[in-house]
């Protein structure tokens, strides 16, 4: 090792594209100002106008307002695969170099750019496609690198709208706690000052400390952000998973799927779920939905029965599993009005209220150059387009989830979601969610076994 072994190895791993390369700039510059002191700071970042990816490391030996220029390392040897920042075994290098460079008791990795699309480089993408961590890559990645790295104390997502059941599930052999949002992300990015502070303050052993006080660090640094419609915010929120009690989660996930799915054929029920997920709390353009807030919206529409039960067993895992959370720390702008209870998932429904924020928001860019990252080909149905094609592709992301597909979640979307939505919105499936995607899942559906009674449930 060329360094001794330090409390802490910080790894920071960016995909930066026009509108967000000086945001990067300004995280690296956090943390060199407070590196050194039992803290090495390692970073890998490609950026717009920067060339190949680059570099650094922070361990206090620089002036702290100097130039990040002079924590510059030695180009990378080898260089990156085709893929930038998005090939997860560019990742996987980056991991076994920080490994190799610095020993240290404790690894933290954030990883930094957009989401859900995970360090999805809109500027590559122009010439090279769409590549991004989807999350069974992401995986793969954290694999690759063990027998070098090990287990990760902290993997932070530094992107939008990735507290996310899928991903969590699938990450809890990699690392111990998974800190994300549920919301949108600010330009800002994460407060990556105070909360290397905070590791200082705590020491190297109160791992799950740091990890509850994290959310209220980045809680406070956008105590003032003003939360309305016109800046594209709607709410702060940040959130701490302890991923070993993922298992307290597990079996309520499970339960109400399978109620769900069952659901899909009974038109009183149909119209219940619909009615819960038009009025729960969701992010990024419908795709996602709090969990815990469906699940209490849905209980208050029914009846007592198995669906009604099965959302109280999902209450009570996120809210009063005493001894055994999996949501150790949550923090949101709206405090106790909030609905973002800390993880969502994927439950795709596009309301008009949020189509019409969505295109005012377009129309109140002020030029050409702010409304070209939002269009897709042009034409007022740009939005729905794009959503779309996402949506395809999230789908099979999921499908690939090992672990996730157990919870039987995707399986409900497929063959149960498809159905109520066929049924109840039948002429506004590409305004709710996507009627290419309906008809894919509803042709699966009629080649599995008893498809048929669902099919004749959506066709009447």
């Amino acid at each position: 090792m060329s360094e001794p072994c330090v409390d802490w190895a910080i790894l920071l791993y960016i995909s930066a594209d026009r509108a967000l390369t000086n945001f990067a700039v300004e995280s690296l510059k956090q943390m060199k100002r407070v590196a050194g002191g039992g803290i090495v700071a390692m970073a890998q970042m490609e950026a717009t106008g920067l060339g190949p990816a680059r570099r650094y490391v922070f361990d206090g030996t620089t002036d702290s307002d100097s130039s990040i220029e002079n924590d510059l390392q030695p180009a990378i040897d080898p260089e990156p695969l085709p893929g930038g920042i998005a090939n997860p075994q560019n990742l996987t290098e980056f991991l076994k170099w920080a490994t190799q460079h610095t020993q240290a008791r404790h690894r933290c990795l954030f990883l930094w750019g957009h989401g859900y699309e995970l360090l999805l480089n809109e500027d590559d993408a122009k010439t090279h496609g769409r590549h991004y961590l989807a999350p069974k890559s992401l995986k793969q990645a954290l694999e690759h690198a063990k027998p070098s790295a090990g287990v990760l104390d902290i993997i932070g997502i530094d992107a939008c709208c990735m507290s996310l059941v899928e991903l969590a599930i699938e990450l809890r052999d990699c690392c111990d706690f998974l800190i994300a949002s549920q919301e949108d992300v600010p330009d800002g990015s994460f407060p990556y000052e105070p909360i290397l502070r905070k590791l200082k303050d705590h020491g190297p052993t109160d791992v799950e400390a740091v990890c509850k006080a994290i959310p209220g660090i980045y809680a406070q640094a956008y105590q003032d952000y003003v939360i309305v419609p016109e800046t594209g915010m709607r709410e702060i929120t940040l959130t701490t998973l302890k991923l070993k009690n993922l298992a307290s989660l597990k079996e309520p996930v499970m339960g109400l799927a399978a109620a769900l799915l069952s659901s899909a054929g009974e038109p009183s029920r149909r119209k219940a779920i619909l009615a819960s997920r038009e009025a729960a709390r969701d992010f990024a353009l419908g795709l996602f939905v709090d969990l815990r807030d469906f699940s209490s919206q849905l209980r208050a529409n029914l009846p007592d029965c198995e669906l009604r039960a099965a959302c109280d067993a999902v209450c009570r895992a996120i809210k009063d599993h005493q001894g055994q959370e999996c949501i150790i720390a949550n923090e949101a702008s709206l405090g106790a009005e909030t609905r973002c209870h800390g993880l969502s998932i994927y439950l795709p429904y596009l309301t008009e209220a949020e189509l019409n924020q969505t295109r005012q928001s377009l129309d109140s860019a002020t030029s050409l150059t702010d409304q070209l990252p939002l269009l897709v080909k042009g034409g007022t149905n740009h939005i729905l387009k794009g959503r779309s094609v996402q949506i395809g592709q999230i789908e099979n992301d999921f499908e690939s989830l090992a672990q996730f597909k157990e919870l039987g979640w995707s399986e409900f979307i497929r063959h149960g979601w498809s159905v109520i939505l066929a049924s109840e919105v039948p002429g506004e499936l590409d305004r709710r969610y996507s009627a290419e995607q309906c008809a894919v899942n509803l042709l699966s559906l009629s080649k599995s076994a008893g498809g048929s009674r669902f099919a004749a449930a959506a066709s009447g």
